[in-house]
């Protein structure tokens, strides 16, 4: 089992900040789990060398890859607002979590990749290894919570996915959705069936649709749907240490 942690930063003190504490946290709470540690793969937008040079000097870092985001061009970039509950940079974030990663070169070798956000933070010592427990499980992806989404964040999404459902995988009943996602700043993905299930179909209809940048459609949000939609096993950690922004488990 080939696995890896991905992180995507800014060069911002801020960001750069926290990616350091959370790396170390990585190092200091992945020990109770007996296991080799995961290769960490640092995906970035042009990080100064300096800052490039600090993260190396860690010593926690196996990759550091650069990263190049602009708006597709099948985009309407007049139809874009510069800000609709988060930033375009926010929007390339998204777009890139939602389906990109999966087809980055680097990802290739991996069967599992945990992604965290900048400023995700372990909090006690892992009970077990969460890559191991995926596996044990048969599941496909693993998570930490879900909740719903505001519907400012959702226009037009369920109408594009059924527009997928029924016009490539032939089915004509509606599916239902309650704006219901994945917290993926915490997630562990089972790779290879991302890539072979139909899952970047899915991310391919919306990503021509725009509605990344139209309506801020989160990835967190296609996650959900694309797991639901193909009917795969999904699996909820307990007993976790973890912090991100306001939510604490």
């Amino acid at each position: 089992m080939k696995t890896a942690i991905i992180y995507l930063t800014h060069n911002e003190p801020s960001h750069l900040d926290n990616l350091r504490q959370s790396l170390r946290s990585v190092r200091n709470y992945w020990t109770g789990t007996r296991q080799p540690s995961p290769a960490i793969i640092v995906f970035h937008e042009g990080l100064s060398e300096e800052s490039l040079d600090e993260l190396r000097d860690i010593g926690l870092v196996d990759q550091l890859v650069l990263v190049k985001f602009e708006i597709p061009p099948w985009v309407d970039k007049d139809r874009v607002p510069p800000y609709h509950f988060g930033t375009i940079g926010y929007r390339h974030m998204c777009r890139f979590f939602a389906g990109e990663f999966l087809r980055h070169p680097v990802l290739q070798e991996f069967d599992y990749v945990w992604r965290l956000d900048t400023d995700s933070f372990l909090t006690r010592p892992l009970p077990y290894n969460p890559f191991e427990k995926l596996a044990e499980q048969k599941a496909v992806y693993g998570y930490l919570t879900s909740f719903c989404d505001i519907p400012e964040v959702t226009t037009n999404l369920l109408e594009t996915t059924n527009d997928f459902i029924q016009q490539k995988l032939g089915k004509l009943r509606p599916f239902n959705w309650e704006r219901r996602l994945y917290y993926t700043n915490f997630e562990i993905l089972d790779v290879d069936w991302f890539r072979r299930s139909g899952y970047l179909d899915y991310f391919d209809y919306l990503d021509q649709a725009g509605g990344i940048y139209y309506w801020r459609w989160g990835d967190h949000v296609i996650r959900y749907l694309g797991l639901e939609i193909f009917g795969s096993q999904t699996h909820l950690f307990e007993n976790i240490g973890y912090r991100h922004q306001g939510f604490v488990c």
